[in-house]
């Protein structure tokens, strides 16, 4: 992990286990029904500093979270009407825009026009501002990307949906330029945010994973659903009731003492809460300096 391309990159033991509670808390949720429809499960983790354990669990949970596509270009071609919006990916470049089917052999995205060969991949979207030419960011060396261009295209085009993120914008937006890679492949490197695809100002051909602030949250008129939120800091924490979502995770900061966050945590707990086991139930193990604790609550 670094900070710039040119910096030199450290093998930080901590990378993995951040990563592995985002694999670990999908899998326990979503997989093998670890809750049941009517349940919300509440990881709270206590950490030395929280600097980019929300945004790596994020990564770690996007990763899980994919499932390829086992339809062909072509089949999804067909499915597709002509007149959508699509987002569609060469070897090189992700195209978004309107689509149109000029001959048989060719399509047009966006006013530009490819031969349907070289397409490896397409997926119906709304309609977006979105449109236009992007690079492909380069290809992960790790989680399921591993030695699989056509896995990060796929993955590019139709990412998972239904992550957010609460606490400060800056703090995430700074953590998405963070750059990862594996520990043996300096040469494949990539930006945290290419992963967890922050739906940021910036205009991006692919973006997915909802940010807001706590300030944000209370101005909503309607409680806000998705699938998982994860609250960075004690002032996130404290909007934990204005998020519907069967998976929680609070990240806290040891180094700044807020005992109303951690009370309103234990008193989840203790009223409402079943407790679960990260190491036997969800195979997660914190390290030295971690402390965490899981329960499951009503929703």
């Amino acid at each position: 992990m670094a900070e710039e391309q040119d910096s030199c990159f450290r093998a930080t033991p901590w990378v993995n286990q951040f990563l592995n509670l985002g694999i670990q808390s999908y899998k326990f949720c979503f997989e093998t029904n670890g809750i049941q429809p009517n349940e919300q499960l509440i990881i709270a983790v206590s950490i030395p500093v929280r600097d980019l354990a929300s945004v790596l669990i994020a990564t770690g949970w996007m990763m899980k979270a994919f499932k390829p596509s086992s339809a062909s270009v072509q089949v999804s071609l067909e499915s597709i009407r002509p007149g959508s919006f699509v987002r569609m990916a060469t070897k090189d470049y992700i195209v978004v825009g309107k689509l149109l089917r000029p001959t048989v052999d060719r399509l047009s995205v966006d006013g530009r026009t490819f031969k349907t060969s070289v397409v490896k991949a397409i997926t119906p979207i709304d309609e977006t501002e979105r449109t236009g030419k992007y690079d492909l960011p380069p290809v992960p060396s790790f989680g399921p990307f591993t030695n699989s261009e056509q896995a990060w295209i796929s993955y590019l085009c139709n990412p998972p949906q239904g992550l957010t993120l609460v606490g400060s914008k800056s703090k995430f937006k700074d953590e998405f330029e963070t750059l990862i890679t594996s520990n043996d492949d300096t040469n494949s490197i990539i930006r945290i945010g290419s992963i967890v695809l922050p739906k940021l100002e910036e205009k991006t051909a692919t973006a997915t994973t909802r940010l807001f602030t706590s300030e944000e949250l209370t101005q909503i008129e309607d409680i806000h659903k998705c699938k998982t939120a994860i609250f960075d800091g004690t002032s996130a924490i404290h909007q934990l009731d204005e998020i519907d979502c069967p998976l929680a995770i609070t990240i806290l900061d040891q180094s700044v003492i807020n005992e109303k966050a951690t009370d309103f945590l234990l008193q989840k707990r203790n009223t409402r809460g079943t407790p679960i086991s990260l190491e036997k139930e969800m195979s997660w193990k914190p390290t030295e300096g971690i402390r965490a604790l899981a329960f499951k609550v009503p929703r």
